[in-house]
């Protein structure tokens, strides 16, 4: 290699190194810091996560999650992550269960009330009781669906 070909090749690894310490994540970008993992949302805020169930119901994995870099812990703090909409929900100790709707966590009455809605058990996120807490109560889903109680 020619001496201009080396210097070239020196620049550009710099150049690359300096900006994989420096650049912030972009919108949706994943990355982690002591042990917490944050979302970067399109107002340039990282938003942490509570916890892992909140992390998997919004479809991640952790194949997708980067160490932070200096930049990336610069950005303003956001809101914390809660669970998305359409999510069906119980706590570790209890038998209710919820749909996030609205903000709202909105309980079933019955099973029958679930069912009835094409709702399946194997979509049922279980997270803690505080992850729960964060939301105000709504409405209860009646046995029939359709019925004014609903919605």
């Amino acid at each position: 290699m020619n001496k201009n070909t080396v210097k070239t090749f020196l620049i550009l690894v710099a150049v690359l190194f300096f900006s994989a310490n420096t650049t912030s994540a972009a919108a949706g970008d994943l990355f982690l810091d002591k042990g917490t993992v944050y979302y970067t949302n399109y107002l340039g805020q990282k938003r942490p996560f509570s916890n892992a169930e909140v992390f998997f119901a919004h479809g991640f994995n952790f194949s997708q999650v980067r160490a932070a870099t200096d930049a990336d812990l610069m950005l303003p703090t956001g809101a914390v992550m809660t669970l998305p909409e359409g999510t069906l929900v119980k706590a570790k100790n209890s038998a209710t269960v919820y749909l996030i709707k609205s903000g709202q966590k909105r309980p079933f009455s019955s099973i029958l009330s679930f069912t009835s809605r094409g709702y399946s058990f194997n979509h049922l996120v279980t997270t803690d009781s505080a992850q729960l807490a964060l939301y105000p109560t709504g409405n209860t889903f009646s046995n029939v669906a359709g019925s004014t109680t609903e919605e």
